[in-house]
């Protein structure tokens, strides 16, 4: 069996943004078997400005003599400097971190015939199209699975014990092996797929304005309602619907002077028009202009907290916009400017130990904290977006995750797990409002 690694480049909203780094000769490209830290200058007391991801192959652009602490020598990583002791050379390729394997989960319309089943209609692991880095997973009711030690120990019925049910597994490698599929854990050890709950990953995503025209005046909207929102030819609620709107079907709310109260003039991105009522079912972008201290060729983040909607803007211009979930009643997610404080291509995410809603989350990817404890991140564990669902965090459903987190500084550079925001690379700029509030607290400096 061959398993497919599709490498992720840093993609921006129209292609691919390469990442600049120094030119020069190939540089020498190696490999650790722990995280290393990433540091602003080549000796052990600079600060750390990032850290390399375990056994990802990193470029090496120039070297730095051993200095205390450091016998091996520096090499130059493409934004700071790493020690070498305990690297060796690699003819591995470098990669942007994350890199998304290729596996086919189930979509949460198929959950119900998964769940009674325990199958659903995946493609070959080879094919599978690369939605997250990790396939993630839980022991569950009659998912419950043995972990055992290695390929062999699966083939030969010796398992170790039962998964526990309390954590949300990240399995990095599917096998293929003449008893069935089995998920292998970072560890090295295995679990056999259908022993496993693996969670269903939705394929919404929102829409780029760069690549698509819409209406003149119009702006993003949403449907939201899970049974279907009807589209009717007038405002009158007693008309004959002219179409039935899926669950995070996306529309153009249509600017109009003189509109009933309660609707919303909407066009279906095939041209389909008609009318909504906006209450309960519909989530649309409201404008608010940007912060004073935002250029006009500026990428920031605009987060609504009442649509649940965020936007990746360029000074005023709307350039990704998207639904998220944010913070329940108890969890909000505060609202404030802020700068981004670090990326990380994946982060295990846990309650405080005093938490009544206790959880644990192995190698959440596409994290961007922004304030202690609160982070832009993938969720692969719902597909509530458009609705508040998450402890704080803003959650995105993963392609759109994936945009955000290439979009935003500072950049990860291939082969990096981690990078900090520093003087030299500050953090881009988040607001999150509540409607059109722009009057929020100026958290940019802690």
């Amino acid at each position: 069996m061959r398993r497919t690694l599709i490498g992720v480049g840093a993609v921006g909203l129209v292609g691919t943004a390469w990442l600049a780094v120094p030119q020069g000769p190939e540089p020498e490209v190696r490999q650790a078997g722990a995280i290393l830290r990433v540091r602003e200058e080549p000796h052990t007391r600079a600060p750390v400005v990032g850290r390399l991801a375990p056994e990802a192959a990193f470029p090496v652009y120039g070297r730095a003599e051993p200095t205390s602490g450091c016998q091996d020598g520096w090499g130059e990583v493409g934004g700071g400097w790493s020690c070498l002791d305990g690297t060796r050379t690699s003819d591995a390729p470098v990669r942007p971190q994350p890199r998304r394997i290729a596996f086919d989960p189930p979509t949460p319309e198929e959950s119900k015939d998964y769940f009674r089943t325990g199958a659903w209609p995946r493609d070959p692991v080879d094919e599978g199209e690369g939605l997250l880095p990790f396939v993630y997973g839980k022991r569950w009711l009659q998912f419950a699975g043995a972990e055992h030690a290695s390929v062999d120990d699966f083939l030969a019925d010796r398992p170790l014990a039962p998964l526990g049910g309390f954590t949300k597994y990240a399995f990095t490698d599917v096998i293929e092996t003449p008893k069935g599929t089995v998920l292998a854990r970072p560890d090295g050890h295995v679990v056999p797929l259908d022993g496993v709950w693996i969670y269903p990953v939705t394929r919404f995503v929102g829409v780029d304005l760069r690549a698509t025209s819409p209406p003149e005046g119009a702006v993003p909207a949403w449907a939201i309602r899970r049974a279907g929102l009807d589209l009717l030819p007038a405002p009158d609620a007693k008309a004959e619907p002219v179409a039935t709107l899926a669950y995070h079907a996306q529309l153009w709310a249509l600017p109009q002077a003189e509109a009933p109260d309660g609707w919303l003039r909407v066009q279906a991105p095939d041209g389909t028009g008609g009318w909504v009522r906006r209450s309960g079912g519909l989530r649309v972008w409201q404008e608010a202009g940007p912060p004073e201290e935002v250029a006009d060729d500026e990428l920031w983040v605009d987060v609504d907290l009442q649509q649940q909607i965020l936007a990746l803007r360029q000074g005023a211009a709307l350039r990704h916009v998207t639904l998220v979930s944010t913070g329940t009643r108890g969890h909000e997610t505060p609202t404030g400017r802020f700068r981004v404080m670090d990326k990380a291509a994946w982060w295990d995410m846990a309650s405080l130990p005093e938490s009544t809603q206790p959880y644990h989350l192995e190698r959440v990817p596409w994290v961007v904290h922004f304030w202690p404890r609160y982070a832009l991140h993938a969720a692969f564990w719902h597909d509530g977006f458009g609705q508040v669902v998450s402890h704080g965090c803003v959650n995105l459903a993963p392609r759109d995750a994936q945009v955000i987190f290439d979009a935003l500084s500072p950049t990860l550079p291939p082969g990096w797990w981690t990078a900090e925001a520093t003087e030299a690379r500050p953090g881009t700029l988040i607001r999150v409002r509540e409607g059109r509030r722009t009057d929020v607290p100026d958290r940019t400096r802690r």
